[in-house]
């Protein structure tokens, strides 16, 4: 049976490293963007956040600038660096995820490629500033007015039906009762 091999190389660096090096140390940010266990961890959190792996080397050098930068220096013991890592490439890859979500096909969109070759970029910024705005109003004012209009719309059809009679409409406090106030000793 073929024994599984544990890589430990952020570990290894780490030990023969003085700990007031750690942020600073081109042999640390090595290990962390060439650790083959690192970049295990962040492809799993990847593929399970449906982050393109396109991204991998992009992720894996973040979660090394915070580990390096944040993370290691409040490190209590060595062996708990994969466990920091492993919580790290969690948020990281979460991150990279709403900024995938949030751009076109995952993809930055160029201001440049939107332009015409002729065309200054304040033009183009205000073109399509004034092309969004007549594609799509104001999102949260188009939600409260539905919102008054259903408030309107149940408010009538309320007084029109009437309330059920099996609903009592007194409101009964659930919880502990509320705090009494103390007695004022007169002295």
């Amino acid at each position: 049976m073929r024994e599984k091999k544990i890589y430990r190389v952020v570990e290894t660096v780490l030990e023969h490293t003085p700990k007031k090096q750690w942020p600073t140390s081109g042999n640390v940010s090595r290990a962390l963007l060439e650790c083959v266990r690192t970049r295990g961890i962040v492809r799993q959190h990847l593929m399970k956040r449906g982050v393109s792996l396109n991204l991998l080397d992009d992720v894996v050098s973040e979660i090394a600038l915070v580990m390096q930068m944040k993370m290691l220096q409040k490190l209590e013991d060595i062996a708990d660096v994969y466990f920091v890592i492993y919580r790290v490439s969690q948020l990281v890859v979460s991150n990279w995820g709403k900024k995938s979500a949030n751009t076109a096909a995952g993809e930055e969109v160029s201001l440049s490629s939107l332009a015409s070759p002729d065309e200054e970029e304040g033009e183009l910024l205000e073109r399509l500033s004034s092309d969004a705005m007549v594609e799509r109003p104001d999102a949260q004012n188009e939600h409260r007015i539905d919102m008054e209009n259903a408030k309107r719309r149940f408010a009538q059809k309320l007084s029109t039906v009437g309330w059920p009679q099996d609903i009592v409409r007194e409101r009964v406090r659930l919880g502990r009762p509320l705090k009494q106030e103390p007695l004022l000793t007169k002295t």
